[in-house]
């Protein structure tokens, strides 16, 4: 912007307006002292357009702007702030900055691990830098948030319409989780913003409320039916020639995950993906084979905890490192491929199974749910519920990483009937 030229007007030592001009006329451009530095991105002096042609319409406008430029500097708040943009790609270098520096202990270390960087760009990089790029931090809002949704759910179909390439993961329509995840992401990018003094102000108060429904567990005899399964010839012999050695530690692998999860009650992502054999003890007590499990930080709680694992959790995790002959160090992964790299997820292959032992789905009426590796944690916590006699919630709890509200709202599908030995 050029500074004042001699056809400046100086209102007084604090304004300064002048003309620019353009071929509508010579629009009026003001320049305000800045006492408070620190507020307008370190600058001292200020120089916006007064989007008028008439001098003395200029001369009242630099007025009333200087007025709200003095209160927003009485209350400490920002007068020029950043964009979203700028927010947005200062955090995502700081974000990478940080997560370099630590090196391989993000693997491990619930704080900027590679798990959430690659979140934070398919979310607030992918998304948010084009929903409102050019929008002044200070002025998102409530309204900002409350839209996005709308924005989002249309954004595949507005694509298509126009002709632009889709990424891979593009979905015509998507979940109220997913919206829910990228908002969230966003949250976190806004706080960060405001705790660096990009804008000053009240944290955004939205909170996008998905539809959460009841988690479906196997029923009893459904697991039992896909265990047994899991234990024939048939569910080992795939393949063109039935015997491929990849395809074997596979299905060892998936038959050991399955096992786990379901007598450990243990997230099916990172809480899993990330152990490694040193986070295993083999214990026993009173005769009672079991495991205790040291839970990665980078699981949903963002806290190491100690899990116990059942004998068969055990037992499943044994026979698997006796015949596996690759990654049985301390230091490997449990569940990974043959060049040691973690299995990002077992969707695929944990479909397959299901589908072959004739469990792929929970019925709900005349709904059919397909279940999910998730559900072999609900399928964990609801047999401790139904079948463990004065089951502790509290100890439940800690163990799954967890509330007691929200076993209580989300995972206790039990019956009172099932509970009968605490009645009567």
């Amino acid at each position: 912007m050029a500074r004042p030229s001699k056809t400046s007007i100086f209102i007084n030592s604090n304004i300064t307006i002048y003309p620019r001009p353009l071929q509508s006329g010579d629009v009026w451009y003001a320049r305000f002292r800045i006492n408070k530095p620190e507020l307008a991105e370190g600058k001292k002096f200020l120089t916006e357009t007064l989007n008028t042609l008439d001098k003395q319409e200029a001369i009242e406008r630099s007025q009333r702007r200087y007025m709200k430029i003095c209160v927003l500097e009485e209350m400490d708040h920002t007068i020029k702030g950043k964009y979203v943009r700028d927010a947005i790609t200062d955090y995502m270098d700081e974000y990478k900055q940080r997560m370099d520096a630590r090196g391989d202990a993000t693997l491990r270390k619930g704080s900027y691990t590679p798990t959430m960087y690659r979140h934070y760009r398919k979310t607030i990089v992918r998304y948010w830098m084009e929903y409102c790029p050019d929008l002044e931090l200070k002025l998102v809002s409530y309204e900002t948030f409350d839209a996005y949704e709308t924005w989002r759910r249309t954004y595949f179909q507005r694509q298509v319409d126009v002709g632009n390439d889709l990424h891979g993961n593009s979905k015509k329509q998507i979940s109220d989780r997913t919206i829910q995840m990228e908002i969230n992401a966003m949250k976190v990018c806004l706080r960060w913003a405001r705790n660096n003094r990009y804008y000053t102000g009240s944290e955004i108060t939205f909170r996008f409320h998905a539809h959460k429904g009841k988690r479906h567990a196997f029923s009893l005899e459904q697991y039992m039916k896909l265990v047994r399964y899991m234990r024939t010839n048939n569910f080992y012999e795939k393949g063109k020639h039935g015997n491929d050695s990849l395809i074997r530690r596979s299905r060892e692998q998936i038959r050991t995950y399955i096992l786990f999860l379901a007598n450990t009650g243990l997230r099916a992502g990172t809480e899993v993906r990330l152990l490694r054999w040193r986070d295993i003890e083999f214990s026993e007590k009173d005769g009672n084979k079991y495991i205790r499990v040291s839970v990665p930080s980078s699981g949903k709680s963002r806290k190491p905890r100690i899990a116990i694992g059942r004998n068969t959790a055990r037992r499943s995790l044994e026979r698997m490192r006796e015949r596996r002959t690759d990654n049985i160090g301390e230091d490997d992964y449990i569940f990974c491929h043959r060049d040691g790299t973690p299995i990002k997820h077992f969707r695929e292959i944990f479909d397959s199974v299901i589908e072959e032992a004739g469990v792929k789905y929970h019925l709900d009426g005349d709904s059919k749910i397909k279940y999910t590796p998730y559900c072999l944690r609900h399928t964990y916590i609801t047999f401790r519920l139904r079948y463990t006699k004065n089951l502790n919630l509290i100890r439940l709890a800690r163990q799954c990483g967890t509330s007691v509200a929200m076993i209580e709202s989300n995972y206790d599908a039990t019956l009172p009937e099932e509970h009968l030995d605490e009645f009567l």
